[in-house]
């Protein structure tokens, strides 16, 4: 009883970010070469706006620096001409070793069979001073090719919860699964506050919380329990690199840090009002 109290709890959002930093020993030969790969990411987005892949790179979860993103259109007269520019752009950020954030891109997924699966052909160099290099085929319309993969080359492919149904389970089995909300989010913004500005939050986070039970989640448009009053939260609060001291004196002036406008105490009004502006009414002041 004693050793489970010592242990820490981490959020999903964290264990994430560890398992990108983690990176695969390809020095390794024989049988424990198998065991040195570290599988991609998958990510289970509860949304259907994409948000999910904005906040991964406003929180820097992901190096928005290093970080390539790709998404695949639904008209049909682009489809053909975007598939194969992405395949190519893709393929271009493996060789790189860039972190690629692919989202909406189910009709490409096929070409990437050899890369996701990390079917890799292994290449030394022949006097053995320079580390071995990797290839892994990748499909363009008919035509496999082999592609050099950087060591540093990480792959993050988000998959719409409302999708997860109808997506083949040996798709899934291929990366390191995590379903990630607002609500994560929103629970590690707490967690990083001051105490004093913390306890303000959550007081104006529950305030509204029972408001927009009460009224019930058919009469906002577009609403989703545990995904629109965390996202009103996270953008009213200032980014993450902002110390307290800085949003502390920043509310005694017309513009604080991201964008926040007001002091931490009109935290409340603000979103009361973005939620009654949703609903169509107004209370009487």
């Amino acid at each position: 009883k004693n050793d489970t109290k010592n242990i820490e709890r981490r959020s999903i959002i964290r264990i994430l970010e560890d398992s990108l930093a983690d990176k695969p020993n390809r020095t390794a030969t024989g049988e424990q070469e198998a065991f040195d790969e570290v599988r991609y990411k998958l990510i289970v987005d509860p949304s259907e706006d994409d948000s999910l892949s904005r906040l991964l790179l406003m929180y820097k979860i992901l190096d928005p620096k290093r970080t390539r993103i790709f998404m695949c259109s639904d008209f049909p007269e682009d489809n053909q001409l975007q598939k194969v520019n992405t395949i190519a752009a893709i393929r271009h950020a493996a060789v790189e070793g860039h972190t690629v954030l692919m989202t909406q891109t189910d009709d490409i997924h096929e070409s990437f069979y050899d890369l996701f699966n990390q079917h890799f052909r292994r290449i030394d160099d022949p006097d053995r001073t320079k580390e071995p290099r990797f290839y892994a085929n990748i499909a363009i319309g008919a035509h496999h090719k082999p592609c050099r993969v950087h060591k540093d080359f990480q792959c993050v492919v988000v998959v719409k919860k409302s999708e997860i149904p109808n997506t083949p389970a040996p798709f899934l089995n291929r990366f390191e699964k995590y379903c990630i909300s607002h609500k994560d989010f929103f629970n590690v913004r707490l967690q990083s506050l001051q105490p004093c500005m913390s306890i303000v939050v959550k007081s104006a986070f529950d305030k509204v919380l029972e408001f927009f039970k009460f009224l019930e989640e058919p009469n906002f448009y577009g609403a989703r329990v545990g995904e629109t009053v965390e996202s009103l939260a996270l953008s009213v609060l200032p980014a993450p690199d902002f110390t307290f001291k800085e949003i502390e004196h920043a509310s005694s002036t017309d513009v604080q840090p991201d964008g926040l406008r007001v002091g931490p105490t009109e935290l409340l009004v603000i979103l009361m009002e973005t939620l009654q502006n949703s609903a169509g009414f107004h209370f009487m002041k």
